[in-house]
């Protein structure tokens, strides 16, 4: 990625699927850790979700044409 708006374009875009299938989710990882003014050597996000068989299989293949995923 080449900056910070790249990242946040994927979160975006992520989280926007996320809710269109009413999933449950929370922000961890890099991007929580410098929201609450902690320093973190690491540079990533970690999105945690509730995913049932049906709503995985939905998400997966509205987002097949942005990113790369291993359903197993």
């Amino acid at each position: 990625m080449a900056d910070a708006s790249d990242l946040v374009g994927v979160i975006g875009e992520i989280v926007a699927s996320l809710d269109r299938h009413e999933v449950g989710y929370f922000l961890t990882g890099l991007l929580a850790s410098s929201v609450h003014g902690e320093f973190r050597a690491t540079n990533d996000i970690d999105i945690a979700a509730e995913l049932g068989p049906e709503q995985l299989a939905s998400v997966m293949a509205e987002c097949a044409s942005a990113f790369v995923a291993d359903r197993p």
